[in-house]
């Protein structure tokens, strides 16, 4: 089991990809590594989790989706609201500039193999996994 900081709880892992076989790939990775994953489609479905409260320790987006931002935008969102979360964007078209990026966020190109992502999550949290 991989664990959180203060609670000794599972890593609380959001999945945002607006291809739900993307998407439903990357949390089953994800889950099967030990993490707790919650999973949106869009931009919107995000902020409307977020606005509910909980904890949030790390963000896996896609930066090309549907809603009122794109994965760059919310990225910058999560880092002010969780200031500790890792961030790891990834996509298979766009590649970020060098104001795209929160601080301390990872980008990965797609396809994104497991090893890939479980390391740029365990370089992003190295005190918790």
């Amino acid at each position: 089991m991989i664990t959180g900081p203060e609670t000794g709880g599972r890593i609380v892992v959001l999945v945002v990809d607006d291809e739900p076989l993307v998407r439903m790939n990357t949390a089953a990775m994800l889950e099967a590594a030990g993490f707790e994953v919650s999973e949106a489609s869009n931009s919107d479905e995000v902020l409307s989790k977020l606005n509910g409260g909980g904890r949030l320790d790390a963000l896996v987006t896609d930066v090309q989706m549907p809603g009122a931002t794109n994965g760059y935008a919310l990225a910058k969102h999560v880092r002010d609201l969780f200031p500790h979360a890792a961030i790891v964007v990834i996509s298979g078209v766009a590649r970020p500039g060098t104001e795209d990026m929160p601080s301390n966020a990872i980008f990965l190109q797609k396809p994104v193999a497991r090893e890939s992502l479980l390391q740029a999550l365990k370089n992003a949290l190295p005190r918790r996994i």
